[in-house]
């Protein structure tokens, strides 16, 4: 007679068993918290402000809380009437709690990304009732190189995405539960976008909620409509993002047409002005797509074989959505820019997350995908830098204490990875934690080609050999931006401005300090004024040749860049150029 078989029973007792997954969602949800610490946190003000936006925005709040202009912001003494002041208020409040510096600077960035994670992991456990898709899309939003560059830089964009997130999930909770108070403090969150960069938020909200409304038209389109419809609801977003754009339009003329028709329409057609954005065809996003979701790009084909009977299918649907029309919005615009897309990172989380919660760990090819194209994009990097630069000047002149924060980043993700291969740990975590060996090598690349990338060093240089100096720009303000942030002038007046930044401010202040041209700095300067004038390295030969050039003694340079001092004899004579 054959032996029946065994009874099936657990590997562990039903308690047991319990015990080990809450423990394991414990060590999930730390190594998610750490991940934040280390890639949006970490190293933070270990490097000065770059040149362009990060520069710019600095320079914007630091001379609202000096002068105390809140209404409109400035940008070195001239209206800047591109975007709305609440970035710059909280940039401000930032700076007069911790002094101004980069890491005070970053860190509301840094902020806002943060609680986008915290935003994403309790709407996807809400919808899910799970804490393992949750961990997940948090998981996948933290280490995403597109989010931790907004994280990492001086911009509004990681504010915008802090407030658009809470917004649509926000709005998406609200109406599966028809609570009008959740709905409402949706829309205040969405005017509070609007207070961060504009209209955009407001049609992206609009123009997602509308097709998601048609979709769904046959089974709840008609109720969501009706519940989208709430007066009370639009009145608190009435309430939170009017009152500056009517303050700002009755105090300065012409403010409506710049701000509404030019910044908002005329930008995305390609016709601003002036016009300073890039432009490109229909899939200028799709290589920056990959770059900004790597390394979990890699997962987007498996997610999409996976069919439909996944984990929260109505959010995974919602989060498709509106990272398609981000995207879809972005790419049909005329003006173009790297970051844009970025907004789209927090949704394609979710989605990735509620598609892929079946897996307990990632698939083995996906892996290996990783892996490869983490080298890649690493060797990539050092070839392309490498060609801009002599790495043996460059290694001559660097600071090697300022490698440290990176070569500790590269030595925490090699333990991270030994640690997940030889404890059992979740091996979501290797993907995850590939982010770390590229944010290790930008800190090491930031720290070794500072002087490219800001004008702190030579700012530094320049006043140590002329204190006494006023200091110049020559023509162009973005590519040095962060000389004015680490002046202790006031204003830091541009000779024959070409800047784009500070376009509109020469229209409604012509005779601002800001602006001086070429005569008048020679006529300054031979008559006894000490100035120095920082020239960006695309301007140096100009600048030579040019009348000032000719009378002027180098004090500093870096990666191109100069200053040079003015040292005009009292019988010069400026040069009349004659006509053809």
């Amino acid at each position: 007679m054959p032996t029946p078989p065994p009874p099936a029973t657990l590997p562990l007792p039903l308690p047991a068993l319990a015990a080990a997954r809450s423990r394991a969602h414990a060590l999930g949800l730390a190594g998610v918290l750490a991940l934040c610490a280390l890639l949006l946190w970490f190293g933070l003000g270990s490097y000065a402000l770059l040149n362009n936006n990060e520069g710019l925005y600095a320079t914007v709040a630091e001379e609202m809380l000096a002068r105390g202009q809140w209404l409109m912001p400035h940008l070195n003494g001239v209206p800047y009437p591109e975007k709305p002041p609440l970035f710059y208020y909280l940039l401000a409040a930032s700076f007069a709690l911790f002094d101004g510096n980069a890491w005070s600077a970053r860190a509301i960035s840094a902020l806002a990304a943060s609680v986008t994670l915290l935003l994403i992991y309790a709407s996807v456990r809400r919808e899910s009732g799970s804490v393992a898709p949750a961990r997940l899309a948090a998981l996948i939003c933290v280490s995403s190189l597109g989010f931790i560059m907004l994280a990492r830089t001086v911009m509004p964009d990681a504010l915008l995405a802090m407030f658009f997130v809470a917004a649509m999930l926000g709005s998406f909770h609200a109406a599966r539960s028809g609570s009008r108070r959740l709905l409402a403090a949706s829309l205040a969150a969405l005017a509070l976008a609007v207070l961060v960069k504009g209209l955009l938020s407001l049609l992206l909200y609009g123009l997602i909620w509308a097709l998601w409304i048609l979709w769904r038209w046959r089974s709840d389109g008609r109720a969501l409509l009706r519940f989208h419809a709430d007066w009370r609801a639009w009145s608190v977003f009435a309430i939170i993002a009017l009152p500056w754009h009517i303050a700002a339009m009755l105090h300065y003329d012409g403010f409506a047409w710049v701000y509404f028709w030019n910044e908002h329409v005329l930008r995305f057609l390609g016709r601003r002005i002036p016009l300073d954005t890039y432009t490109g065809g229909a899939l200028y996003y799709v290589p920056r797509i990959v770059l900004l979701f790597f390394p979990w790009v890699v997962l987007l084909p498996r997610a999409i074989r996976v069919g439909t009977n996944g984990t929260a299918p109505a959010l995974a649907s919602f989060s498709l959505l509106a990272m398609g029309i981000i995207v879809t919005f972005f790419s049909a615009a005329s003006a173009k820019a790297n970051y844009y897309v970025a907004l789209a990172i927090p949704f394609a989380a979710v989605w990735l997350a509620l598609r892929l919660s079946e897996f307990e760990q990632p698939p083995r090819l996906e892996l290996v995908v990783v892996a490869a194209l983490g080298v890649a994009i690493i060797a990539a990097a050092i070839w392309a830098v490498g060609r801009e630069v002599r790495w043996d000047t460059v290694f001559a002149r660097s600071e090697w204490s300022g490698l440290a924060p990176g070569a500790v980043l590269l030595a925490i993700a090699l333990w991270g990875a030994w640690r997940v291969l030889h404890h059992g740990l979740n091996r979501w975590l290797l993907i995850a934690g590939t982010p770390l060996v590229v944010l290790a090598l930008a800190l090491g690349l930031t720290n070794t080609l500072e002087g490219r990338l800001s004008a702190r060093k030579l700012i530094a240089s320049a006043e140590e050999a002329c204190g006494t100096c006023e200091l110049m720009l020559y023509r162009d303000l973005e590519s040095v931006s962060a000389a004015p942030f680490y002046s202790d002038q006031a204003v830091v007046p541009v000779i024959d401005s070409d800047s784009a930044d500070l376009w509109w401010g020469r229209q409604w202040r012509p005779d601002a300090a800001t602006f001086i041209d070429n005569r008048d700095a020679f006529a300054r300067a031979r008559d006894g004024a000490p100035i120095m004038v920082l020239v960006p390295r695309h301007l140096l030969r100009e600048f030579l040749a040019s009348p000032l050039g000719m009378h002027a003694d180098l004090l500093a340079r870096r990666a191109g860049a100069g200053v040079y001092r003015l040292v005009v004899p009292r019988s010069a004579i400026y040069p009349e150029i004659p006509l053809p």
